[in-house]
């Protein structure tokens, strides 16, 4: 999925399966909100955006009891993410597995 090609303020369905739903909007010129939901329920398991023009993503809200929560590299129970360091993280999706990365953002050189 192209995100620069969405036009604004339109929502697309990217992923409609037994395990997620994942819903894309954009926002603005330069914003891809994300919405995961859980197929069986119907409830929003998972919000966040992406910065088109950067490629970086912020995690605005997820149901710790969906997901197996990894912060850079270990699992986290239950989502306990009280001691994240105070920079700037990333989070990755695999949705087929139900698994929530969330690492230190890297910039590029």
């Amino acid at each position: 999925m192209d995100a620069r090609a969405l036009p604004v303020d339109q929502t697309i369905l990217v992923k409609d399966t037994d395990r997620i739903r994942l819903k894309a909007t954009r926002t603005d010129d330069d914003t891809l909100h994300l919405n995961y939901e859980d197929p069986s329920t119907g409830a929003s398991v998972l919000q966040g955006r992406i910065a088109i023009s950067e490629h970086t993503s912020e995690l605005d809200f997820f149901d710790p009891a969906f997901w197996t929560v990894m912060v850079q590299g270990e699992v986290r129970p239950a989502g306990n993410l009280d001691d994240l360091p105070n920079e700037p993280m990333s989070f990755r999706v695999n949705a087929d597995e139900r698994r929530l990365t969330i690492e230190r953002k890297t910039l590029a050189p």
